[in-house]
């Protein structure tokens, strides 16, 4: 019982409970030790698109697919889940801003491999928002994914998708880091 409330029926991930928990956990080690945090959001580009010509049980196979790309992309202490619909996250402890750069960038290449053996007719892609303690300095838990998301929007909206854009401190520039349209 206690297994499937921690983890996603479909993609095998955590559930977005179990992030939760986790999330507040490496908060409280990060705040109190000056550990570093980062959080990745990440959301499919076309999916929408894809359940409305294909149906819902291929959408269901390309969910499969982030679920294995993101177990084979991260470490053991990452929190890879699926935060709802066609959007994913992962916690990163102990990681610093490029060790997020470097997670985010592996697992939207190793997604567009694995799609292109799927899905040929129709592009998905993978746009990802990436929040650190250290650079957009969120108040609390909340605010870290609050500005992942903010992060994973200006990579959907300003680089046109398939991109990694990391959210920089208020009254920054907004910095997209990679775009591969």
């Amino acid at each position: 019982l206690e297994q499937s409330i921690r983890t996603d029926e479909l993609t095998g991930l955590s559930s977005r409970r179990w992030l939760d928990t986790c999330l507040a956990g490496a908060w409280a080690e990060s705040t109190r030790h000056d550990v570093p945090l980062a959080f990745l959001m990440i959301d499919l580009d076309g999916f929408k698109r894809l359940n409305d010509e294909d149906g819902h049980l291929a959408g269901d196979e390309i969910l499969r697919v982030v679920g294995r790309v993101l177990q084979a992309n991260c470490r053991a202490v990452d929190v890879a889940a699926r935060y709802g619909g066609d959007e994913f996250s992962v916690l990163l402890p102990h990681a610093t801003p490029e060790d997020a750069i470097a997670v985010a960038e592996r697992v939207q290449t190793a997604f567009r491999e694995a799609v292109a053996g799927v899905r040929r007719r129709m592009p998905l892609s993978m746009s990802i928002g990436i929040a650190h303690v250290d650079v957009s300095r969120p108040v609390n838990a909340a605010e870290l994914v609050r500005h992942a998301d903010e992060a994973m929007y200006t990579a959907k909206s300003d680089a046109g998708g398939d991109a990694v854009a990391m959210r920089p401190p208020d009254r920054g520039p907004r910095l997209t880091l990679r775009s591969a349209s």
